[in-house]
């Protein structure tokens, strides 16, 4: 069980240190809205998206959808906060899921992404804007989400 422990630990080590890497060498503006190319979404915190020829999933900062039953809150390397579900949770709803991939697809080419700092696994915090309006904005209005501090 040890050996199978450690094998995995490696694993993990080896093939998420070089994308970290990448991007803490790469020349990172923070708070600087830069155009994204939403690729898919895995939940509304999550985004996987293109971002500076860098794909990546992007974690949405200040925002707790009303997705999953259980949840925690982190804060990214910059100190602001952002919601990862758990792992033994009752997924209850995917509406805030379906109308962000539909707030996307219609907007697409105009869809930025302001980076807050770094998160689990060196992915990327930050603020999705949809030309000057923010993504979170369009959420919180319409019900599917609350701030988080």
């Amino acid at each position: 069980m040890k050996k199978y422990i450690l094998l995995l630990t490696f694993l993990t080590l080896l093939f998420s240190g070089p994308a970290y890497a990448l991007k803490v060498k790469g020349n990172i503006q923070w708070g600087v809205a830069k155009p994204a190319k939403v690729n898919s979404i895995d939940n509304a915190l999550e985004v996987f998206a293109t971002i500076d020829r860098m794909y990546s999933p992007y974690y949405i900062a200040n925002l707790n959808c009303h997705e999953y039953s259980r949840v925690y809150t982190l804060k990214s390397s910059e100190g602001y906060t952002y919601v990862r579900p758990r792992s033994r949770t009752v997924r209850i709803s995917r509406d805030a899921s379906i109308f962000l991939r539909q707030l996307f697809k219609e907007n697409e080419g105009n869809i930025y992404f302001k980076a807050y700092g770094f998160g689990l696994y060196g992915n990327f915090v930050g603020e999705f804007f949809i030309g000057n309006k923010s993504v979170s904005r369009y959420m919180i209005e319409k019900g599917y989400c609350d701030y988080v501090q």
